[in-house]
């Protein structure tokens, strides 16, 4: 037996590797959770502690950075590091009281929820545990999918839970919506999410496996850095001449949503040929080959950036993203088409001398060539 538990007596054991209860800090009993992974040692626990702990402990990698050059080799180890880091801190403990409404997620989670979930997370296992903040009654739990991609899921008890279902939130391209109660299941409530959150990671996987296509073969202006709740990619077909396509992930090998970006002398073909080959679209190819082939286009491939021009930023404002928008007006002449915000572009051709007006479209001149231009009241 561990004798350094004689310094902890509130502290018990509830299995082979964990150990929940009590520490005196400050005068006051704090909860804490430990537990040992099965592969790991103790300097690799996972520690779960009360919301007033949680506060006292400024910087939770700090902590976790001692514990692992310590070496522990016991849960009394653990604690050690904890109780030293914490009054090390000279952090006070301040006491907070709040009425949490039945349907809502409590702001600081009553100790009748932080024990709910740890022991949720005991039939769980700890396994799939990423990380656990007691104070706000919330897990985050991982799980790989068929392609061996890693995800995560967010799960935060709310003051009605187990009557209502938790809070749930994932990187997904669609909402997901888990369906409560859950059947029954070895790993407890939270296993059975764990396992429909599986599930609908697989629905998602065509739409994933044609948006991995298009990364691999085309340039993409956006996402720059995509992740796996986008479905929308914005690829090159020319020289500033893109389309945005965005997928639906309910059905993912059909005709894709496509808006034309560019010249009006390089988009509108490309309007026209979808309007017409869109009835040749075949669900049992790519999308991507799908869009090559009823667009007549073959998009460029990300070493084209090296050689292909394409202007990215409003020739305006010199920025990409204005509040959320993109570039999408383009000047007509070849030599120049430069990009602009229509909110750019309409500022400044509202201030030239020569501007005209009819109904809600507004006639100017580009800044840079003084070809004519058009922009519609933004």
């Amino acid at each position: 037996m561990d004798r350094g538990m004689e310094r902890y007596p509130l502290l018990c054991l509830d299995s082979t590797d964990s150990y929940t209860g009590y520490v005196t800090l400050f005068g006051e009993d704090e909860l804490i959770r430990i537990s040992r992974p099965s592969d790991g040692s103790w300097a690799d626990a996972v520690l779960a502690v009360s919301p007033t702990l949680a506060a006292a402990i400024s910087e939770p990698e700090a902590l976790r950075t001692c514990i692992k050059r310590s070496k522990c080799t016991s849960v009394t180890g653990v604690v050690d590091e904890l109780v030293e880091y914490v009054q090390r801190s000279g952090a006070q403990r301040q006491h907070q009281h709040q009425q949490v409404p039945d349907n809502s997620i409590a702001a600081t989670a009553t100790i009748e929820l932080q024990t709910l979930l740890v022991q949720e997370l005991d039939e769980v296992g700890w396994a799939p545990v990423r990380s656990v903040h007691l104070d706000r009654a919330t897990v985050v739990l991982s799980t790989s999918d068929s392609r061996g991609v890693v995800h995560q899921l967010e799960v935060t008890l709310t003051a009605a839970y187990p009557t209502t279902a938790p809070k749930v939130a994932a990187a997904l391209p669609a909402p997901f919506t888990p369906e409560w109660p859950p059947a029954h299941s070895d790993g407890g409530r939270l296993g059975a999410l764990l396992a429909q959150f599986g599930m609908e990671l697989e629905r998602h996987q065509r739409l994933w496996s044609e948006l991995a296509l298009i990364d691999e073969r085309c340039w993409v202006l956006e996402p720059s850095h995509p992740t796996p709740k986008d479905a929308l990619r914005r690829v090159v077909v020319g020289s500033n001449t893109s389309i945005q396509l965005t997928l639906d992930p309910n059905y993912p090998s059909m005709l894709p949503e496509c808006r034309f970006l560019g010249p009006e002398h390089t988009v509108a073909p490309l309007r026209s040929k979808l309007s017409y080959n869109a009835v040749r679209w075949d669900e049992t190819l790519s999308v991507l080959d799908n869009v090559e082939a009823v667009l007549e286009v073959e998009c460029l491939p990300p070493t084209a950036q090296q050689s292909v021009d394409f202007s990215l930023e409003c020739g305006i404002c010199y920025s990409y993203q204005l509040e959320g928008a993109i570039p999408e007006r383009v000047c007509e002449d070849r030599r120049c088409a430069r990009a602009f915000h229509s909110v750019c572009l309409y500022q400044y051709i509202k201030g030239l001398p020569e501007m005209r007006q009819s109904f809600g479209t507004y006639f100017g001149s580009c800044p840079y060539c003084s070809t004519p231009l058009t922009v519609k009241l933004p």
